[in-house]
């Protein structure tokens, strides 16, 4: 009788479980949208984020702006510079954003 309880137990956590797992997949946190800088032409721009001394590549760099558009609250935003810093390796961006 114990071990009938004790299934049916663990039964119920693993749902719920799965239900919470499930959640964080379907509805993942929110994140800003990169768009095309001629797509923004209707938007609200509130500031310019700017990332300095990424190591990696191009991608990386846009993922930190898109980290940082939105710790700044930003729904969109739009890349208006990418590069390196000469021989350094280490990249840099700017994007505009907006709500």
């Amino acid at each position: 009788m114990v071990f009938i309880r004790m299934i049916g137990y663990c039964m119920k956590k693993f749902k719920m479980i799965a239900t919470l797992s499930f959640a964080l997949v379907v509805f993942p946190g929110y994140s800003a949208t990169l768009i095309p800088k001629q797509d923004a032409g209707n938007l609200h721009k509130f500031g310019v984020a700017s990332v300095t001394g990424i190591r990696g590549d191009i991608d990386d760099t846009i993922h930190a702006l898109n980290a940082k558009a939105d710790k700044e609250g930003a729904e969109k935003f739009a890349i208006t510079s990418l590069g390196t810093s000469g021989d350094s390796g280490l990249f840099h961006g700017t994007a505009d954003v907006y709500k």
